[in-house]
């Protein structure tokens, strides 16, 4: 027995600055166990910039 609909998996991840209480998200289509970061270069076009989904302040972890 199904769900009766599709599931799509996203990967969310976070990179903390918790000198600023600041954290930046990205999301990814489907499910990673590993996300590589990596500078882009012309030799690696690899942009984290479209996977960005914004900057958010927080209070308390």
């Amino acid at each position: 027995m199904g769900l009766g609909y599709t599931v799509r998996g996203r990967t969310i991840t976070m990179i903390l600055n918790t000198g600023k209480k600041l954290v930046d998200m990205y999301s990814f289509k489907g499910f990673h166990k590993t996300i590589r970061w990596t500078n882009p270069t012309p030799q690696n076009p690899t942009d984290a910039k479209k996977f960005y989904v914004g900057s958010f302040h927080y209070d308390k972890i």
